[in-house]
């Protein structure tokens, strides 16, 4: 261990902050840095300069004057890896320091080779020389080819083996208080995930293990922090990342004593490092998915890095009304690290428009999205083929804002520009665009209606439901919903203009329909089914057929009361005749940075996908 020589006055230092966006007490620091009259400099690492470095600039007058001459001066940095230099070459130069750090011979540069499948990173590659030089310890034979995601998984074994060996030392592994190594290895994973600080914070996340004081120890002792004797992470990042995600993947009972009852602090803590380990394990993105519902303030609160908070945005399910404010709130809190001109903004902007008018802030959903319409316009002029597609979701998503605003004739207006632009596209790219022109003809039937235009409206539903209808020939298990939602908007139409048996044969189709999509996914559409079934009941009361009106509308009522009694973060369909002004829900497809509710949307539901 080298020891280490106090600062003495005088002497020049550099200080060197990583991941400087997610560091707390940084303008602090940087005050501290100015008063050492140039003998202190500081280099920030960071993944972008967006809010954070903002919040800097507008700081103190010293921080600010620094900010202000440092942002003369920002290197981007080029990536990890020079194309020019074979993956082998970086391994090869990294093995000779760990070799010495460890005090063991280098391995011959013959007897490894790297493969340069996946996403190479240079942490990935100077772990593959930490591994090479590790099993050249251990064995003689030529070591095995390595490719770069199985590098994490071999020095994962060693650390086990690490943790075995201290084990033993401790006397954990025999006794009458002994543990397995899977009950040690669970409790590394909890460390990791959640920063427990005692033995008996790590025996609450633990089933059915007492985490005594001499578990505590081994864990202090092999991951030291510094800090008050609280346990250390296991290191690389990445790492940890694979360790956790592994353990509670397969350990149902240690996830869900990790994942509930936390603290703000823990909570914050897991879902940041849930959303880290998400970008290389589906698995972590299925644990993060599953937690947010319980911590809906940290989601709120969070403010990370730029890559972290998508991730976080990106596993909310969408719709969800116990957390759509918390998505929102994240969703500001991304658009703010990017600056005004960046192209990377206008899906965000998008995104919090839809969320913001699914919350009633109508005025803040129609100003963001008519920012990302500008925006997208000049980019569709220089590059029709590549942002077209876009601005047509935008132009759907305004006319449903505008519409909510009772702006109809703007409203239809921006709708049908959507419906040209899309019925354009359709014709060179049909399997793309036809469903998204269906969207917008449904979308485009509910401004005619509300303007009272209802011939044009009727003409509109039904081309929405012919192209449905074909595309469902084709793919029932993704148009189908579409179908049954045409038909509910169909029988709409039918029944404004008089035409009462058209409309009943509408309807029921949609109810079959529905009943059998309820049959398979229940969650999905048994609301729908209530729906279709409260139109029903409202067709057949308009047809003097008053007790199988009375016979659907108890149906539609039994299932609604089930749904609000066991699906709490479910918001149930607003009840109105077929007649009546539409009732607005969403469907479920993740917002994933793009909604546009034009594929589903007409006088009785919007849905919301992703183009």
């Amino acid at each position: 261990m080298q020891r280490e020589r106090a600062v003495r006055p005088g002497d020049r230092l550099l200080l060197v902050v990583d991941y400087a966006e997610m560091r707390a007490g940084l303008e602090a620091l940087l005050k501290a840095a100015m008063r050492d009259e140039g003998h202190v400099r500081v280099l920030l690492l960071a993944r972008h300069a967006g809010d954070w470095w903002d919040r800097l600039g507008a700081g103190t007058a010293s921080v600010r004057d620094a900010v202000a001459e440092a942002a003369r001066g920002l290197t981007p940095l080029g990536s990890d890896l020079d194309s020019e230099l074979a993956v082998e070459a970086v391994v090869w130069r990294a093995v000779p320091f760990f070799a010495a750090r460890l005090g063991v011979p280098a391995p011959d540069a013959g007897d490894l080779a790297v493969t340069a499948a996946g996403e190479l990173r240079v942490l990935d590659l100077h772990s593959a020389a930490l591994v090479a030089v590790l099993q050249s310890c251990e064995s003689s034979t030529e070591l095995p080819r390595m490719g770069a995601h199985s590098v994490l998984e071999m020095l994962l074994a060693h650390e086990r083996h690490y943790w075995r060996g201290q084990a033993e030392a401790a006397g954990l592994l025999d006794g009458r208080d002994r543990l397995s190594m899977r009950q040690l290895s669970q409790v590394v994973a909890a460390a990791c995930l959640l920063g427990a600080r005692t033995a008996r914070e790590l025996s609450r996340r633990i089933p059915g293990v007492e985490v005594t004081e001499a578990v505590a120890l081994w864990l202090r002792e092999l991951y030291p922090s510094g800090e008050d004797g609280v346990p250390g992470m296991l290191r690389p990042d990445r790492l940890a990342e694979l360790h956790v995600t592994r353990s509670l993947a397969f350990e149902p009972d240690l996830a869900l004593a990790c994942l509930t009852g936390l603290d703000a602090a823990q909570a914050r803590r897991a879902l940041v490092f849930l959303a880290r380990a998400s970008a290389s394990y589906p698995a972590a993105r299925t644990l993060l998915e599953v937690s947010l519902s319980q911590f809906p303030e940290a989601v709120s609160g969070l403010s990370e890095s730029r890559d972290v908070m998508i991730a976080v945005a990106d596993a909310i399910p969408y719709p969800s009304p116990a957390l759509a404010p918390a998505h929102a709130a994240i969703a500001t809190r991304i658009l703010a690290t990017y600056r005004p001109e960046d192209p990377g903004r206008v899906p965000w902007l998008n995104t919090f428009g839809v969320l913001a008018g699914d919350l009633g802030r109508r005025e803040e959903a129609l100003t963001a999205i008519e920012e990302a319409i500008t925006s997208s316009r000049l980019s569709a002029e220089a590059e029709p083929d590549a942002f077209l597609p876009d601005l047509a979701m935008l132009l759907n998503n305004q006319s449903n804002q505008l519409l909510g605003l009772e702006r109809r004739e703007e409203a239809l207006a921006a709708v049908k520009e959507a419906v040209t632009i899309r019925r354009a596209l359709a014709r060179t790219q049909p399997a793309a665009f036809l469903p998204r022109l269906a969207g917008s003809l449904n979308n485009a039937a509910s401004c005619l209606s509300a303007l009272g235009q209802r011939e044009e409206a009727l003409a509109a539903v039904e081309e929405a439901l012919t192209i449905r209808r074909a595309l469902a020939r084709t793919w029932p298990a993704a148009f189908l919903p579409g179908v049954a939602m045409s038909l509910n908007n169909l029988a709409s139409c039918l029944s404004a203009l008089g035409q009462r048996e058209e409309a009943l044969a509408a309807v029921e189709e949609a109810v079959t329909t529905y009943r059998t999509l309820a049959r398979t996914r229940p969650d999905a559409f048994l609301p729908d089914l209530a729906l279709s079934l409260n139109n029903l009941a409202s067709c057949l009361s308009g047809l003097e057929q008053r007790e199988e009106a009375l016979t659907a509308i108890e149906e539609a009522l039994t299932i609604r009361r089930a749904l609000a009694y066991t699906r709490r973060n479910t918001e149930p369909p607003e009840p109105g005749p077929v007649t009546g002004r539409p009732a607005s829900r969403h469907g479920g497809r993740r917002p994933q940075q793009r909604l546009d509710p034009a594929r589903g949307a007409g006088h009785h539901r919007r849905s919301c996908h992703r183009p």
